[in-house]
């Protein structure tokens, strides 16, 4: 039971303060379900060492998340920030390939090994 209140207590101060500071460009993914899963699916892409279009988030992403166009804003939203990075296919010039910025990455696997800890302990 201890377990239970100690990772809760723990995940409350982690979401206050999260949250709190979602506005801020270090924690753009959790503004909402939508900017964390695309931010989820453009690192997976770059950890694979393959390239992910706005054609490719259009089709991975369940609907319920978002429409093609609240997926267009997101992005547009996240390259405007810095957080994400846009660049043209070498293939094909008409597709735009995303990328996490370079802080954006370090954000990211410093919030995933937070979450290690915070469920390990």
């Amino acid at each position: 039971m201890n377990y239970y209140k100690i990772t809760i207590a723990k995940l409350i101060d982690n979401f206050y303060k999260e949250r709190t500071h979602s506005h801020l460009n270090q924690y753009f993914f959790l503004i909402s379900h939508l900017h964390f899963v695309i931010t989820l699916e453009i690192a997976q892409a770059n950890y694979q060492n393959k390239k992910i279009s706005i054609e490719d988030l259009y089709s991975k992403i369940p609907k319920i998340f978002g429409s093609r166009s609240t997926i267009k804003k997101t992005l547009r939203e996240g390259v405007n920030s810095k957080f994400f990075v846009k660049n043209t296919s070498l293939k094909d010039k008409r597709v735009k390939i995303y990328d996490l910025n370079e802080n954006s990455r370090i954000n990211l696997e410093l919030w995933l090994h937070n979450r290690k800890i915070l469920y390990s302990s």
